[in-house]
């Protein structure tokens, strides 16, 4: 029995409508809107679906382009559904990728043809392909590969900016901080849109294969990534000298990035790159870095120390020397292969070892420094991404010290080498794991399943602010109502180690013993019986307190800057009122004769409709100091409202706009004939092959992809500005 997806918020229509559907033989299931239809389209798999188009929520058009764009569900038939019957309502609803279009009220014998029609290539179709299950071992190799391809730039690009918030914060240059912090704003945006998207666990929850994940991965990216290249640009216009080659690092790390996403949809993959070559690697020379004489120490055992770096991946090594010697340390390079003859001829008093996969050499190079009588009493600080808990307590559980998490914070890793310096190892281990619970300067804890602490380490406790472990196992009865200041919290965190026996990154607000609140990073697994019975929770909390404060504090600079734009915008329209007829019709004749000439060298005024507001702001302060008046609107219906208020000499529409898209408010637009004349160059992040096509067929004057290349935009405002002088 075939299934139709009936997708209609009025009750009376839906109910009368089911009904005679069902009474020919199909199976209906029914939405309300259109984001319950983009939901339902993909879990109930209907063989056709009949859209309303205007809809709550979100609209039939844009509902049908998401289903559309979803190669789970892009082969679905869709009707469209509509009272209008305007001309081009048609065209309309085959642009945004209706198979076919019905007017209301419905003729029910001309729309079972319809659905007939539509149905019998899917019967056809449908018998041979039901074997192919994707590999989910192959599949967690290519998710693996695909972050170790997208991680280490992302990370460059945090690492980078966290380092210049810490130089500027002692200058005290609060005015490039602003923009600054919001580079390492979008940057850290991209980490956790890599980790969402990307997640193992969301992929097997899911059953998608990589090939589904990577159109959305793309997409969600190119926004963030768009901001960082913008101000980036930006600040190399008019930072300091000595800041310009961090800058550039962050410039290059965004620009591999960007490489990387761009072929993420297209004949080129980007898990058929090339892989690092091992004779490359080898050959890359083991080099020392010395503290320059005007960095000011911040510790003296920092200052005084000699660190190994051992990483295969030699931007990554670079930050982390960057970082180590603004702290004071002199800093040795070497890859996995160059680390045991680094340790015999340098002298040194930390280890630093990336142990990231795919890079399995790291824990060869920890066992090799373990099991020799002199290195041994070296601490090593671990380097890894925060998804691979399982490899550090490995590491851990070898001998090693610490961990610290990849992208690099100034703050934290500070502290951690600063910790590992001052720890003094026994000589004689016995257990490994008694020594991760006794030395390690983060928190280790042991919990049974009923919630309370069976097992803490000195570092927890003093986390907490208890006086002593005693004091904490006795106070705490039921870590969600003692320690967790959301118990709703801890729920979520059980569920989440029983499902998959393995958490990381959970953040939570915690109660310390004096009342206080601090932010906490937990990470944890299920420790079970030889029968898979669950015995207890081991894990590992960190204090994220002050990353958490300084999120915080960026959200008053951005109302700030918020004020300051409006302000700006209330001084350019006193500017404004003199440029309209209105105002030019009560001038002397004189003025009134020289009117054209004046007006072609005022500066022209462009109208930027864009949602994201840290690209908003970037766009508008780069256009400006390219003398452009620039007004700007959040979204498609403001400005649809500003088009027809401001009357701008251009207008520049991001596509993807809440309240209605660009698509809509540009065929609002050409359909006014107050507003039907001015240009409008599309911006998207989708570059999706056909979307030029469609933007232009919806009555846009040019199309230009994020990230947005400022030269090559211009030149396209200018265009299309010359040939509206000339139809002037």
């Amino acid at each position: 029995m075939p299934k139709i997806l009936l997708v209609e918020d009025n009750d009376i229509n839906r109910d009368m409508l089911s009904r005679r559907l069902e009474r020919k033989g199909y199976d209906v299931i029914v939405a309300v809107n259109g984001a319950e239809s983009v939901a339902k389209t993909l879990s109930d798999r209907p063989d056709v679906v009949l859209m309303d188009l205007h809809l709550p929520i979100l609209d039939g058009w844009a509902a049908t382009r998401q289903i559309k764009a979803n190669p789970q569900t892009q082969n679905i038939p869709v009707i469209a559904l509509t009272a209008d019957a305007n001309a081009g309502e048609r065209e309309k609803a085959l642009a945004a990728g209706c198979d076919d279009y019905e007017t209301k009220p419905i003729d029910l014998p001309r729309l079972l043809e319809k659905i007939t029609r539509l149905l019998a290539p899917l019967a056809s179709s449908s018998l041979p392909a039901q074997n192919s299950a994707p590999d989910r071992h192959l599949q967690q190799v290519l998710l693996a590969h695909l972050r170790y391809q997208l991680d280490p730039p992302i990370d460059r690009i945090v690492g980078y900016t966290d380092l210049l918030l810490a130089t500027l914060s002692e200058r005290q240059q609060s005015d490039l901080s602003i923009d600054i912090q919001k580079i390492h704003l979008a940057g850290t945006q991209l980490l956790q849109l890599v980790r969402a998207i990307l997640s193992p666990v969301l992929m097997e929850i899911q059953y998608q294969e990589i090939d589904l994940l990577t159109p959305t991965l793309r997409r969600e990216i190119l926004t963030p990534l768009s901001t960082i290249i913008g101000y980036c640009e930006l600040l190399l216009e008019e930072a300091n000298l000595d800041m310009i080659p961090d800058l550039e690092q962050i410039q290059t790390a965004a620009r591999d990035l960007l490489a990387i996403v761009n072929t993420l949809v297209g004949e080129a993959s980007p898990l058929e790159n090339r892989p690092i070559d091992p004779s490359a690697v080898a050959q890359m020379p083991v080099y020392t870095t010395h503290l320059p004489p005007e960095v000011i120490p911040h510790s003296p055992i920092v200052r005084e120390s000699r660190i190994l770096v051992v990483d295969d991946d030699a931007a990554n090594s670079f930050l982390l020397s960057k970082h180590l010697t603004r702290l004071g340390s002199q800093v040795t390079i070497a890859t996995t292969e160059q680390a045991t003859h680094a340790l015999a001829t340098v002298p040194c008093n930390l280890v630093m070892l990336d142990v990231s996969l795919p890079q399995i050499g790291g824990l060869q190079v920890l066992e090799q420094i373990q099991n020799h009588q002199q290195w041994r009493q070296i601490p090593i600080l671990l380097l890894a991404d925060p998804d691979e808990l399982d490899i550090v307590v490995r590491g851990i559980a070898m001998g090693a010290t610490d961990y610290v998490t990849k992208p690099l914070q100034s703050v934290l890793l500070q502290a951690k080498v600063t910790a590992c310096l001052e720890l003094k190892r026994p000589q004689q281990p016995d257990s490994s794991f008694d020594l991760l619970f006794e030395n390690a300067p983060i928190g280790v804890y042991q919990a049974t399943v009923a919630g309370t602490y069976r097992r803490v380490n000195p570092a927890l406790v003093e986390l907490l602010g208890y006086p002593n472990a005693e004091t904490l196992m006795a106070a705490v009865q039921n870590i969600g109502d003692r320690v967790y200041v959301d118990p709703n919290r801890y729920a979520q965190f059980k569920c989440l180690l029983t499902e998959h026996d393995l958490v990381t990154g959970f953040e939570y607000q915690a109660y310390r013993h004096d009342g206080d609140t601090i932010w906490v990073a937990e990470h944890a697994r299920v420790v079970r019986t030889a029968d898979g019975q669950l015995t207890y929770y081991e894990g590992i909390m960190e204090d994220i307190t002050r990353y958490k404060q300084a999120e915080a504090a960026f959200k008053p600079q951005i109302a700030a800057l918020q004020l300051e734009i409006a302000n700006l915008k209330r001084t350019q329209q006193v500017g404004e009122i003199v440029q309209t007829d209105y105002f030019q019709q009560l001038q002397p004749n004189e003025a009134t004769a020289k009117q054209p000439a004046n007006r072609l060298l005022l500066s022209r005024k462009i109208l930027l409709v864009e949602d994201n507001e840290l690209n908003r702001d970037m766009l508008s302060r780069r256009l400006e100091r390219a003398g452009y008046q620039v007004v700007t609107a959040n979204d498609g219906a403001e400005g649809v409202a500003k088009a027809r208020s401001e009357l701008p000499d251009l207008i520049l529409m991001d596509i993807s706009l809440p309240v209605m898209d660009g698509w809509e408010a540009t065929q609002q637009l050409k359909a006014n004939p107050q507003t039907a004349k001015i240009p409008i160059i599309a911006l998207t992040a989708h570059a999706m092959a056909g979307d030029r096509e469609k933007a232009l067929a919806a009555g846009c004057n040019d199309y230009d992809t994020k990230p947005v290349e400022l030269p090559r935009l211009l030149g396209k405002i200018e265009g299309c500005l010359k040939g509206s002088i000339s139809n002037f």
